[in-house]
């Protein structure tokens, strides 16, 4: 039986969430039934070293179509030539990449568009995008996947669709990267930072939803009643600059590292105790599962994400969005001798509820499906 040939799209290989799950779907789809195509709009300039040394050591066929910033229409030229020269049984679209795929697809008779969306419909993309994609959503041609319920039920909303037409498949952790050490290691990045109080790890991009100047806020207000804590924040971004400075004007100087992009956050995960997500909205939050995996208790906003995850005062906390005070308070009870260790156990094996395996068979299940007569 021939394999079935799947092209994987991405705007750029960023250090990003929806980077890691693409990357995470082409080296675990099934190699003896799937032949995996990822193609990266931007060149290699815009790609992480840690994606592209993990495309050379998978290895992981790949395409770079060197897109120029803005509205780029050479790019539909590229895929044309690429989706008749390869002449993929399917398309899977992630991010606005979309918005040039389908009108390929749909010229070149791809059999089968799926377009996984990363985070709330209304914000996915600007509403000019958005209408495309409506076009497609409501002939049938590009089947919507949700990461999360409530990322369903925003693309249900957004576009008008049954709610039992849209696919929902949680996105998934790496359990062999993803797992707890006991003595936990100091990772290499913390190396210095006094480690008697408790460590906080907040780990995302840099961009003004993710909101880590409200952990910032919160932190100040733990050190208040723990001076021996620290935070450590992972990843990079346009706001980094300013964050450190809010962090100075906070008055929390060295006990506060901002450790730019880690290509091993895991090892960071398990050189600390607790990790915190303040953001404003998220389609999923898989770096949360990722931390609960290696044994971290979670302390998130109810931000749309957390809660599909986080089962609250079980394996970690919940509040609400915006809410320092309610932040700082819970990353203390997440701290607590007396309460982490439950906390931690918890988490470990609610994480292994979102194991990378479940979700790779669900997207084979689901482009089997769409390719049957």
């Amino acid at each position: 039986m021939p394999k079935i040939k799947v092209i994987e799209l991405i705007p750029s290989l960023g250090a990003g969430g929806a980077e890691h799950f693409v990357l995470d779907l082409c080296r675990c789809l099934d190699p003896a039934r799937f032949e995996v195509l990822l193609v990266s709009f931007f060149g290699k300039e815009r790609s992480a070293p840690m994606y592209l040394d993990l495309i050379r050591r998978q290895p992981v066929r790949c395409l770079f179509l060197n897109k120029k910033d803005g509205l780029d229409p050479s790019v539909l030229i590229k895929l044309n030539r690429l989706f008749k020269a390869e002449r993929p049984d399917i398309v899977h679209s992630n991010l606005y990449t979309a918005v040039y795929a389908m009108p390929v697809a749909n010229h070149r008779g791809v059999r089968c568009c799926v377009h996984t969306v990363h985070t709330l419909a209304e914000k996915e993309m600007p509403p000019a995008y958005q209408k495309i994609l409506a076009r497609y959503y409501r002939r049938g041609r590009l089947i919507p996947a949700a990461i999360s319920g409530e990322v369903r039920e925003s693309i249900a909303r957004r576009y008008g669709l049954p709610e039992a037409q849209i696919p929902q498949i949680d996105n998934g952790v790496d359990l062999s990267r993803f797992h707890p050490a006991s003595p936990f290691p100091a990772d290499k990045a913390l190396a210095g930072k006094a480690l008697s109080g408790p460590r906080f790890l907040c780990a995302g991009s840099l961009y003004p939803h993710k909101n880590h100047r409200l952990a910032l806020q919160a932190f100040r207000l733990v050190r208040d009643k723990i001076p021996q804590a620290t935070l450590a924040v992972a990843g990079d971004g346009p706001l980094r600059a300013e964050l450190e400075q809010a962090a100075r004007e906070l008055g929390l100087g060295a006990a506060v590292s901002f450790l730019g992009t880690v290509e091993r956050i895991e090892e960071v995960m398990r050189g600390c105790d607790v990790f915190v997500l303040p953001s404003d909205y998220e389609g999923f939050g898989l770096v949360v599962a990722e931390a609960m995996a290696c044994g971290l208790p979670a302390v998130a906003t109810r931000s749309g994400g957390p809660e599909n995850i986080i089962r609250d005062g079980l394996d970690g906390f919940l509040v609400p969005t915006g809410d320092a005070g309610r932040l700082a308070a819970r990353m203390l009870d997440a701290c607590n001798p007396d309460r982490r260790p439950l906390l931690a156990a918890r988490a470990v094996e609610r994480a292994r509820g979102f194991d990378l395996a479940r979700t790779v068979s669900a997207y084979e299940q689901l482009f089997k499906a769409h390719l049957s007569p």
